[in-house]
């Protein structure tokens, strides 16, 4: 089974037209989030799957184009948020699994990531992650109890 991607634009007022979708391959998207991860002016995506977080890069016209991807672990990532995290001026990301796992990718500016640590949850699934700013940027995220 095929999955699709689907890119809809806001004229500004609420209006959203469809522009295209794009066939990513299997059936396993599980969270999605877009953030100008390489600093060129223009939302680029990341897509998480079964234990794989995917990267694609935005050409600025909406032609989106696979660069890399990075395995995890084996719990599906169910969740992913993007924000500065580290306050170096580009945008990081959190991602989370459905085996109790935070994990942090620091950003170096030009869409190359690297891992800055990972923490185990005491109860197991996360089911949503999101960001926000107190001061500093945060992160807030529920959980599945036995």
């Amino acid at each position: 089974m095929a999955e699709d991607i689907s890119y809809f634009t806001n004229d500004g007022t609420g209006n959203f037209t469809f522009q295209w979708s794009r066939d990513v391959g299997a059936n396993d998207t599980t969270s999605l989030t877009s953030a100008d991860f390489d600093n060129d002016g223009d939302f680029d995506l990341m897509r998480g799957t079964i234990g794989i977080i995917h990267y694609f890069t935005n050409d600025g016209t909406g032609n989106f184009t696979f660069q890399w991807s990075t395995n995890v672990g084996v719990g599906r990532i169910w969740a992913l948020t993007s924000a500065d995290f580290d306050n170096d001026g580009d945008i990081d990301i959190l991602a989370a699994d459905g085996i109790g796992r935070i994990y942090y990718f620091a950003n170096d500016g030009t869409g190359s990531f690297t891992s800055m640590w990972r923490v185990w949850l005491p109860f197991g699934n996360v089911n949503s992650l999101t960001s926000a700013d107190f001061g500093f940027l945060h992160f807030i995220f529920t959980e599945t109890k036995p």
